[in-house]
């Protein structure tokens, strides 16, 4: 039953005033949709996890870096046990942008599985948002800044992806 009400987006995505550097509020008029409390309060960790795997991608901007560097960071003091397991495949990396420039930066794995729930979540609150009804099927997430480093034909994908998201503005070397 609907007791309480969920932020989609999810809230932790929008910093607060407090960490960022301008005078303006993300957190003004955000979209809700109805759901239960245990739901809600069940997946706040995943929504968290969530906010640190894109704030720690390679593409962003201001906001992003801010989120980083104030939100994300004081989650890391708190509790670091949590990030460093999510960090433990850390390694590192060259990415070189269509203009020739050659970037180092790293990389590490993440529970797909985790991060496209949250997106599928985000999805479908959204959908029910603009028809008030639920949406019962599958749903497919994709998103043109993970890459795949792991398997034998991990060039052949990420040069893929590039393709069909022509957003995609560098490639891994």
């Amino acid at each position: 039953m609907a007791t309480t009400k969920e932020h989609i987006p999810p809230k932790a995505l929008f910093p607060k005033q407090k960490d960022l550097l301008g005078e303006f509020s993300l957190r003004k008029e955000l979209i809700t949709v109805p759901s239960c409390q245990e739901h809600n309060n069940n997946k706040s960790r995943d929504d968290e996890y969530l906010v640190f795997c894109l704030s720690t991608c390679f593409h962003g901007n201001d906001i992003k870096e801010q989120l980083f560097n104030t939100k994300i960071m004081r989650a890391i003091e708190r509790r670091p046990d949590t990030y460093s397991n999510v960090l433990d495949n850390y390694q590192r990396v060259m990415l070189k942008h269509p203009d020739g420039k050659v970037e180092h930066t790293a990389a590490y794995s993440i529970d797909l599985k985790r991060f496209d729930s949250v997106l599928s979540h985000i999805a479908r609150g959204l959908y029910y948002y603009h028809t008030q009804t639920k949406w019962e099927g599958p749903a497919l997430v994709m998103s043109n800044e993970l890459r795949d480093l792991s398997s034998k034909n991990s060039e052949e994908i990420n040069t893929l992806y590039g393709k069909l998201w022509p957003k995609s503005r560098s490639v891994l070397l």
